[in-house]
């Protein structure tokens, strides 16, 4: 059972979302940057891991770095660096990808070996691998329901249904996910963000260093890959979340948990 005050010190490692607890669409949550760099300061490893694919592993270490969070890149788990493994793992280097997604998505698959086809080379995939595409079009819609008819494999980076922003919610890569699922006929083979066993391999290595808590904003996603690494959880929340659960504790920040 977790204590109803999770206390970070207390923890050798954090495993901390991104989206909705660093910063909410581009505005940081200031609180919670200032938490975890006090638990930086006294030796806690911090491992970021967020379902956003849109950038790489590179760009947010720059970004956490100007934000006062020196964290590497190899702290730093995306969906889009675990779907790149995920597909390492199956096919071996050099696989022939489609790439439904932004930036970060493509570069964590170039990085990783594979060989990422222009969308008129459809024929050619052996993986469509789909994340939150925000200037998707039809062409590039259609090209991965083509190559999935034709036999593809689908990884989605993950299923979340929308993504925090300043003033509300956009539309998450789930709602991607759905158009191709539905016009193809192929459902997704393989979720490669949380919660999965996909990502729960990809983390593996950082729980396995000592006791562990997760910090996220969602129960569906971030408590819900908790229970399944067998870890305790932090919800952050505005409100309290009623719940018989026992392994994971809320509170509205982190200011006061260090």
């Amino acid at each position: 059972m977790v204590d109803s005050q999770c206390k970070l010190l207390d923890y050798d490692v954090l495993l901390v979302d991104m989206d909705g607890v660093l910063w909410r669409g581009s505005e940081p949550i200031a609180e919670n940057v200032s938490a975890l760099k006090r638990a930086l300061e006294q030796g806690v490893t911090v491992v970021l891991v967020t379902n956003n694919s849109t950038r790489s592993r590179r760009l947010y270490s720059f970004l956490v770095e100007k934000m006062g969070l020196p964290i590497p890149s190899d702290r730093i788990i995306t969906s889009a660096y675990s779907a790149a493994r995920l597909v390492s793992r199956l096919h071996g280097g050099g696989a022939h990808v489609l790439v439904i997604g932004e930036h970060g998505l493509t570069e964590e698959f170039v990085l990783e070996g594979h060989l990422v086809l222009t969308h008129s080379e459809w024929r050619e995939a052996d993986y469509v691998v789909a994340g939150l595409d925000r200037k998707l079009d039809y062409q590039t819609l259609s090209s991965g329901v083509m190559a999935l008819r034709g036999g593809a494999v689908f990884v989605a980076t993950n299923l979340d249904p929308t993504l925090p922003m300043e003033n509300g919610v956009g539309v998450g890569s789930g709602g991607v996910i759905s158009l191709l699922e539905k016009a193809s006929g192929h459902h997704v083979d393989y979720v490669a963000g949380k919660p999965s066993c996909v990502m729960g391999d990809t983390l593996e290595k950082f729980v396995s260093k000592g006791k562990t808590l997760f910090i996220g904003d969602r129960v569906d996603t971030d408590m819900e890959q908790a229970r399944m690494l067998g870890i305790d959880g932090l919800l952050l929340s505005e409100s309290p979340i009623p719940t018989s659960e026992e392994w994971f504790c809320t509170s509205k920040n982190l200011s006061l948990l260090v």
